[in-house]
């Protein structure tokens, strides 16, 4: 579910939907944590993504070719201009 301004400022939610289902509401986005929570979290985060190994595909293009694959299929890779 998405609440916010992009979605509107007001939902409407049935009071059955909170009754039937076992639902959880959490906030997320610009001010649901404080600014120093957020930099406090961020050496933690960094930290995750070293032990895990994970890694993100990347394919370099030219500035002068991102015309040309700006609609490919990345194939799980991100392009990245190499200026």
């Amino acid at each position: 579910m998405q609440v916010g301004e992009s979605a509107g400022a007001t939902i409407t939610l049935p009071a059955e939907v909170l009754r039937s289902a076992d639902i959880e509401i959490l906030g997320s986005g610009a001010g649901s944590v404080s600014l120093n929570e957020v930099l406090k979290a961020i050496p933690e985060f960094f930290a995750f993504v070293i032990k895990s190994g994970l890694r993100i595909g990347v394919k370099q293009v030219g500035l002068a070719r991102v015309g040309s694959v700006w609609n490919e299929d990345g194939l799980g890779n991100r392009v990245v201009i190499n200026c």
